[in-house]
């Protein structure tokens, strides 16, 4: 039971990958924002470096696995390991594009100032 609960837990932690493709991409770029902030204020490494491709082995060997041991935990499939594939899928596919546009979104702009999105703001 209590590595039930704790697989539980991991996965709630990161439930946004198992969701429609929409609230994965807003909370990754909420993730993105904290780690450009803490970044900029030299606090942790550049996330413009390497974001995209760093969220598909995330995927594939964190998340999948997760909620592939969360979903034998249930009485019957909730859908969300085909979830995450699809996220995976079309990650793959336009997440270059989407991390590209972000990027530029984030970048400071003349007096190093960047504007970021707050929850409220990302529907």
């Amino acid at each position: 039971t209590e590595s039930a609960l704790e697989q539980l837990l991991l996965s709630a932690d990161v439930g946004h990958c198992s969701q429609r493709y929409e609230t994965f991409l807003k909370w990754n770029r909420l993730f993105f924002q904290e780690c450009l902030a803490s970044h900029l204020q030299d606090r942790g490494d550049d996330p413009r470096i390497g974001w995209f491709e760093g969220q598909i082995p995330f995927l594939e060997k964190y998340i999948l696995p997760l909620v592939t041991r969360c979903e034998t935990l249930m009485p019957k499939p909730c859908g969300m390991k085909e979830c995450v594939e699809r996220n995976l899928r079309r990650w793959k596919s336009e997440g270059r594009a989407w991390t590209d546009r972000m990027v530029d979104d984030l970048m400071p702009d003349e007096n190093g100032r960047v504007i970021y999105w707050t929850q409220n703001d990302v529907g």
